[in-house]
């Protein structure tokens, strides 16, 4: 359902850029951002319910995530697990990793125009997710939106968020929590 809902905020927006009229661009602008903002909703909903509603194998739900990201990217883009992270990334956190990669990717698909995109999930005394993509990079304006969750999330687990960008060369997002006992 969400993928549906992110295909078609992706047809308004491109639908958008069509229009001269400015109303109705406002207008398509502002079902774009709406639709932005229900698929939000439902991911928190979701991640909300805890690890099982998604399946509970993080590594699985990673894959799943990067698979469902090939349909809007047109490619598949490159997955990597290095540590233990099926064992240590669980419960609460890995509803976290999983959400702050569901934004990261949902990011690029609709603002990247890359040809490449490589996540990378790595385990042991932190947890750290790296996605990368080799589009247009960030724009000196750009609106914070979603990745102002994924801040967020790294902030109530005393992590960091480094975005690393430049025009014409592609954007680098690293969030890196320290790794704690979740059985706690």
């Amino acid at each position: 359902m969400i993928q549906r809902l992110f295909a078609v905020g992706l047809g308004l927006q491109g639908t958008a850029r069509l229009v001269d009229h400015p109303r109705a661009h406002e207008r398509l602008e502002q079902a774009v951002d709406d639709v932005d903002a229900t698929i939000r909703e439902i991911r928190r909903t979701i991640f909300a319910l805890g690890p099982d509603a998604g399946g509970g194998d993080v590594q699985a739900e990673a894959t799943r995530l990067v698979e469902r990201a090939r349909g809007t990217l047109k490619f598949r883009p490159e997955l990597d697990f290095v540590g233990p992270v099926r064992s240590l990334v669980t419960g609460d956190l890995a509803a976290d990793v999983l959400a702050a990669l569901s934004e990261a990717l949902s990011n690029v698909s609709r603002h990247a125009h890359s040809s490449h995109v490589r996540v990378s999930l790595r385990a042991g005394s932190e947890v750290t997710l790296v996605v990368e993509d080799d589009g247009v990079g960030l724009p000196d304006d750009f609106a914070e939106g979603g990745l102002a969750n994924i801040r967020e999330r790294a902030a109530r687990r005393e992590g960091t968020v480094d975005l690393e960008s430049a025009p014409g060369t592609g954007t680098r997002l690293t969030w890196s929590v320290p790794l704690r006992d979740t059985a706690h």
